[in-house]
Protein backbone atom coordinates (compact mmCIF):
# COMPACT_ATOMS: atom_id res chain seq x y z
CA UNK A 1 0.00 0.00 0.00
CA UNK A 2 1.25 3.23 -0.92
CA UNK A 3 0.13 6.19 1.25
CA UNK A 4 0.41 9.96 1.08
CA UNK A 5 -0.74 12.96 3.55
CA UNK A 6 -0.26 16.21 2.97
CA UNK A 7 2.00 16.07 0.01
CA UNK A 8 3.20 19.27 -1.49
CA UNK A 9 5.44 19.57 -4.53
CA UNK A 10 7.07 23.17 -6.05
CA UNK A 11 9.02 22.77 -9.03
CA UNK A 12 10.61 26.25 -9.42
CA UNK A 13 8.83 28.01 -7.22
CA UNK A 14 5.90 26.80 -8.46
CA UNK A 15 3.41 25.01 -6.34
CA UNK A 16 2.49 21.83 -8.62
CA UNK A 17 0.78 19.76 -5.75
CA UNK A 18 -0.59 21.04 -2.63
CA UNK A 19 -1.84 19.08 0.44
CA UNK A 20 -2.47 16.00 -1.92
CA UNK A 21 -4.06 12.98 0.02
CA UNK A 22 -4.24 9.63 -1.10
CA UNK A 23 -4.19 5.85 -0.27
CA UNK A 24 -3.06 3.54 -3.39
CA UNK A 25 -3.89 -0.22 -1.87
CA UNK A 26 -1.62 -2.69 -3.21
CA UNK A 27 -2.77 -5.63 -6.00
CA UNK A 28 -4.73 -2.82 -7.41
CA UNK A 29 -4.84 -0.35 -10.35
CA UNK A 30 -4.75 3.58 -10.06
CA UNK A 31 -5.38 5.69 -13.23
CA UNK A 32 -3.81 9.34 -12.41
CA UNK A 33 -5.61 11.32 -14.72
CA UNK A 34 -4.74 15.59 -15.87
CA UNK A 35 -4.15 18.04 -17.69
CA UNK A 36 -0.90 18.61 -19.71
CA UNK A 37 1.49 20.39 -16.78
CA UNK A 38 -0.63 19.71 -14.27
CA UNK A 39 2.03 17.26 -12.23
CA UNK A 40 0.92 13.71 -12.87
CA UNK A 41 4.69 12.91 -13.64
CA UNK A 42 6.07 15.09 -10.75
CA UNK A 43 3.71 13.27 -8.25
CA UNK A 44 4.71 9.75 -10.07
CA UNK A 45 8.42 11.03 -9.20
CA UNK A 46 7.36 11.61 -5.77
CA UNK A 47 6.02 9.10 -4.78
CA UNK A 48 9.46 6.88 -6.36
CA UNK A 49 11.35 9.17 -4.14
CA UNK A 50 12.93 10.86 -6.76
CA UNK A 51 11.29 14.16 -6.50
CA UNK A 52 12.11 16.31 -3.49
CA UNK A 53 8.34 17.13 -1.96
CA UNK A 54 6.89 17.88 1.64
CA UNK A 55 4.41 15.99 3.84
CA UNK A 56 4.26 11.95 4.30
CA UNK A 57 4.90 8.86 1.59
CA UNK A 58 4.84 5.86 2.54
CA UNK A 59 5.29 2.23 1.06
CA UNK A 60 3.88 -0.62 3.69
CA UNK A 61 4.44 1.65 6.89
CA UNK A 62 8.24 2.93 5.47
CA UNK A 63 9.31 5.66 4.35
CA UNK A 64 10.03 6.44 0.65
CA UNK A 65 13.59 7.72 1.57
CA UNK A 66 13.77 3.83 2.81
CA UNK A 67 12.43 1.84 0.29
CA UNK A 68 13.75 3.90 -2.56
CA UNK A 69 16.14 0.98 -3.79
CA UNK A 70 13.92 -1.58 -4.01
CA UNK A 71 11.94 0.66 -6.70
CA UNK A 72 12.25 1.39 -10.28
CA UNK A 73 10.10 3.48 -12.10
CA UNK A 74 9.55 3.11 -15.73
CA UNK A 75 8.60 6.34 -17.69
CA UNK A 76 6.90 6.82 -21.45
CA UNK A 77 10.23 7.77 -22.93
CA UNK A 78 12.32 5.75 -20.97
CA UNK A 79 15.56 4.06 -23.17
CA UNK A 80 16.88 1.13 -23.62
CA UNK A 81 20.27 0.86 -24.80
CA UNK A 82 19.84 -0.55 -28.57
CA UNK A 83 22.68 -3.12 -28.94
CA UNK A 84 22.39 -4.73 -26.03
CA UNK A 85 19.83 -7.71 -25.45
CA UNK A 86 16.62 -7.54 -23.05
CA UNK A 87 18.39 -9.67 -20.52
CA UNK A 88 21.53 -7.15 -20.40
CA UNK A 89 19.31 -4.01 -20.48
CA UNK A 90 17.50 -5.49 -17.40
CA UNK A 91 20.84 -5.44 -15.78
CA UNK A 92 22.06 -2.41 -16.62
CA UNK A 93 18.45 -0.75 -16.04
CA UNK A 94 18.85 -2.21 -12.41
CA UNK A 95 22.31 -1.56 -11.47
CA UNK A 96 22.95 -4.94 -10.19
CA UNK A 97 23.82 -8.59 -11.76
CA UNK A 98 20.67 -11.04 -12.07
CA UNK A 99 21.24 -14.49 -14.16
CA UNK A 100 18.89 -15.14 -16.66
CA UNK A 101 17.14 -17.42 -15.04
CA UNK A 102 16.48 -15.03 -12.12
CA UNK A 103 15.09 -12.53 -15.07
CA UNK A 104 13.03 -15.34 -16.97
CA UNK A 105 11.09 -16.14 -13.55
CA UNK A 106 9.86 -12.77 -13.54
CA UNK A 107 9.37 -12.06 -16.81
CA UNK A 108 6.44 -14.75 -18.59
CA UNK A 109 3.52 -12.21 -18.37
CA UNK A 110 5.61 -9.50 -19.20
CA UNK A 111 8.18 -10.10 -21.83
CA UNK A 112 9.07 -13.79 -22.56
CA UNK A 113 12.76 -15.27 -23.63
CA UNK A 114 12.05 -14.10 -27.60
CA UNK A 115 12.10 -10.42 -26.46
CA UNK A 116 14.63 -10.94 -23.98
CA UNK A 117 17.16 -12.92 -25.38
CA UNK A 118 17.51 -10.45 -28.91
CA UNK A 119 19.01 -6.81 -29.11
CA UNK A 120 16.64 -4.33 -28.36
CA UNK A 121 16.95 -2.31 -31.49
CA UNK A 122 15.15 -4.88 -33.67
CA UNK A 123 12.44 -4.54 -30.93
CA UNK A 124 8.92 -2.47 -31.32
CA UNK A 125 8.52 0.20 -29.21
CA UNK A 126 6.03 -1.66 -26.78
CA UNK A 127 8.70 -4.56 -26.79
CA UNK A 128 11.35 -2.08 -25.67
CA UNK A 129 8.67 -0.85 -22.76
CA UNK A 130 8.38 -4.33 -21.89
CA UNK A 131 11.76 -4.42 -21.08
CA UNK A 132 11.16 -1.85 -18.12
CA UNK A 133 8.03 -3.65 -16.92
CA UNK A 134 10.45 -6.61 -16.02
CA UNK A 135 13.08 -4.42 -14.78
Amino acid sequence: MIELQNVGVAVHGRIVLENGTATLHSATVTHLAGANGSGKTTLIRAIAGIQRHSGSIRFDGADVARVRSALYVCFDDAPVFPYLSGYKNVRLLLGRFFTKSAIAAVAPAVADDSILRVRASSLRHGQRKRIHLVA
